[in-house]
C-alpha cells in the first residue's frame, strides 16, 4: 500500500497546507474555495522534494487543518520529518 500526502494548492505567505486524506483536503478546498484543487502524491516524494523545498523557502507546513475556520497545527519541515521518523520507530 502506498502512503500518500494529499494537499490543496493553497499557499499563504508563510505556510503550505497538506491533508492526509482526500475527503479532508476536498472539504478544505470547499471551505477556502477560490479554485483550490486536491492532488495526491507519494509520501516519499513529499518528504524528499516538497519538504526540502519548503524549508529552503522558509515555509511552515500546515497539516490536516479542520473545522469551519480551518484551524490546526503548523510545523517546520524539519519538525514534520522528525515526527514522521518517530512514528516509524514506534511501529
Amino acid at each position: 500500500m502506498t502512503t500518500e500526502a494529499r494537499h490543496t494548492s493553497l499557499r499563504t505567505a508563510r505556510e503550505v497546507f497538506f491533508w492526509s486524506t482526500s475527503p479532508r483536503a476536498q472539504r478544505a478546498a470547499r471551505i477556502w474555495g477560490h479554485g483550490l484543487r486536491v492532488e495526491s502524491m507519494r509520501l516519499d516524494t513529499w518528504c524528499d522534494h516538497v519538504l526540502p523545498d519548503a524549508a529552503r523557502d522558509g515555509l511552515k507546513i500546515g497539516i490536516s487543518w479542520s473545522g469551519a475556520r480551518l484551524v490546526g497545527w503548523s510545523f517546520t519541515p524539519d519538525e514534520v520529518l522528525n515526527r514522521l521518523s518517530a512514528g516509524h520507530t514506534m511501529t
